[in-house]
């Protein structure tokens, strides 16, 4: 076997040359041929060569950023794509141990799994970003907002000194997913607050649950009502 024909024998600058050919063909649906890719991988994410990290990121960051872009939990235009991008790859080189990368073996499961990294850290920030969107949901001014939720005494220390916002948030989310009465309940509030369906798009999803989108935006409204009027979330605050 000449050196050409050995991933192993082969220069990193050799390895991202011949792993962006397999690559072309892989995506124009060619027989390819995938150790140049998985080499090019292992030596980054296994040995942790960081010039084989460059190469694969350069190599493959066009196509994350499609799968960002393209997710339906992507954040309103004017969002950075380069915050996502970093992250998904940060999250590829955190998570991917020599034992997990052992389990691949075409350059198709790889690139799977990588995409499943930019779509986590999406989600992530989409549950972040509904959770906070909630808690300003229950705890919006109103008229009578006054008499249902008492100030806190002054002699109590203000929550940013004892727990992080995220925290709180966390806790509040926590909170609310125990309030919920029964399945329809749960369901509203994961498709509309963690998922960011419209109510049309929940009852599509879940019509086991959901007779129609009317039915959706009753059951969430009729549960941020309680919410309210609920006095451990005048504790909570």
């Amino acid at each position: 076997m000449s050196t050409q024909d050995n991933p192993q024998l082969l220069s990193i600058s050799g390895i991202r040359y011949r792993c962006k050919q397999e690559t072309s063909r892989f995506f124009n649906q060619l027989p390819y041929d995938p150790r140049y890719c998985l080499e090019l991988f292992r030596r980054a994410l296994e040995y942790r060569n960081d010039l084989a990290w460059e190469y694969i990121y350069e190599q493959y960051r066009p196509l994350v950023a499609s799968w960002v872009e393209n997710h339906p939990q992507f954040p309103e235009p004017g969002a950075e794509v380069q915050d996502f991008l970093t992250q998904a790859f940060t999250k590829l080189w955190q998570s991917m141990t020599p034992a997990k990368f052992k389990t691949f073996t075409d350059l198709r499961a790889i690139l799977r799994y990588l995409k499943m990294c930019a779509h986590s850290v999406i989600t992530d920030y989409a549950r972040k970003r509904e959770q906070r969107f909630i808690r300003n949901q229950v705890l919006s001014s109103e008229p009578d907002n006054e008499n249902l939720m008492p100030a806190i005494p002054d002699t109590s220390p203000p929550v940013e000194e004892s727990i992080t916002e995220q925290d709180a948030n966390q806790v509040l989310w926590h909170w609310i997913e125990q309030q919920c009465k029964n399945e329809k309940e749960q369901t509203a509030v994961y498709g509309t607050f963690v998922l960011g369906l419209k109510p049309r798009q929940v009852a599509q999803e879940y019509p086991h649950v959901f007779a129609n989108a009317a039915e959706v935006s009753r059951v969430k409204d009729n549960l941020i009502s309680r919410l309210r009027r609920n006095p451990d979330m005048a504790q909570f605050l």
